[in-house]
């Protein structure tokens, strides 16, 4: 069996959903299913090479046209005739166009929902529009479509009934070495979403003496302002700005840090969230849906960052009770060496 991932971003990227698609190409070559990559052929105003290989897995890049909301490129139909299986990570111009083209590739096709297009309110209109009545229409040609959270799901169940839950996983070595007390990390692409800025703002109010490293690559173009918020709260003590941090070193950083902070509004599963339960760090995460999920059934503290109480929550969550034994029983069934069998058993189903 071979499988093809498209993806408008992969390596040398770094990103949650980049990631999921490393360790599942990762995994599904131990299982003796070959798995490479197509991905577009500029990466921060970089172009970057047409054909590279990391590790067993083929990346192929093409070039495309960036309308900011939308990327659009030719249907690369040499590359596709080489592969049993097309998995397409995200809906967007990808999905659209090999949905659209199936009558003539005829291959089976897969999407992951990542989330969908409603991480922001920008062009909620337009967004609308595309999702409830073109993906509707396209979305049948799909072989099935996975949705890597439950509120995906049930979105996606709104325009089509071929859905099934197959949540991400992660791959990680176990925790070592010592805590620092009041050490907080935050991990994700620093994109409007993730609500960095609020964060920093929260934890400007705190009296708590801490240490916040902020872990991720600029997706939105929006470390210089966060940068100047540091600044202007004279918390530059207090607050690290990591980029490019690799996996060795971020396991050392989910080692070392007693808490695991997010205040992103919107997440399509938020990994991360799940992660920081395995190296044993005390979770607390925002009021949004999936990460109530990961607190129920692991174990951290809710706190609804953009409330004006935010402050007064974060220093109460800082002192709550964690059950660290519980989360990390529960973070360790989204091990890949766990997770990869659906996604096995759902490539031999089709």
């Amino acid at each position: 069996m071979r499988v093809l991932h498209f993806t408008n971003r992969y390596w040398p990227a770094l990103g949650g959903v980049e990631d999921v698609i490393d360790n599942l190409c990762t995994e599904l070559q131990k299982k003796k299913i070959e798995s490479d990559a197509l991905t577009l052929n500029r990466a921060d105003k970089k172009k970057l090479k047409k054909f590279e290989t990391k590790g067993k897995t083929k990346i192929f890049r093409i070039p495309f046209l960036d309308l900011k909301y939308y990327k659009v490129s030719t249907t690369p139909f040499s590359i596709i005739k080489n592969y049993d299986i097309i998995h397409i990570h995200s809906i967007g111009f990808f999905s659209d166009m090999i949905l659209l083209t199936k009558f003539i590739h005829k291959k089976k096709i897969i999407i992951s929902t990542n989330g969908g297009i409603f991480h922001t309110q920008n062009i909620s209109g337009i967004k609308k529009l595309y999702f409830y009545i073109i993906e509707r229409l396209l979305l049948k040609n799909a072989d099935k479509i996975i949705a890597i959270s439950k509120q995906d799901k049930k979105k996606f169940e709104q325009i089509t009934k071929n859905v099934i839950l197959i949540e991400p996983g992660f791959n990680s070595s176990e925790p070592k070495g010592k805590k620092e007390k009041n050490s907080f990390l935050r991990v994700g692409r620093f994109s409007k979403n993730k609500n960095v800025e609020r964060l920093i703002d929260v934890f400007s109010e705190i009296k708590t003496n801490y240490k916040l490293r902020l872990v991720g690559r600029d997706f939105d173009n929006l470390l210089p302002q966060i940068k100047q918020k540091i600044k202007e709260k004279n918390l530059e003590e207090k607050i690290e700005i990591l980029t490019n941090v690799d996996d060795s070193r971020l396991s050392k950083l989910y080692s070392k840090s007693e808490y695991f902070v997010s205040a992103s509004k919107y997440e399509g599963f938020g990994i991360g969230g799940v992660e920081c339960m395995h190296y044993n760090c005390k979770a607390i995460l925002n009021s949004i849906p999936t990460y109530k999920e990961f607190v129920k059934k692991g174990s951290g503290q809710i706190v609804n960052f953009d409330g004006k109480d935010a402050p007064l929550e974060l220093t109460k969550a800082i002192k709550g009770k964690y059950g660290l034994a519980k989360a990390k029983k529960y973070a360790d069934t989204f091990l890949w060496k766990e997770k990869i069998n659906e996604f096995v058993k759902l490539y031999n189903s089709l």
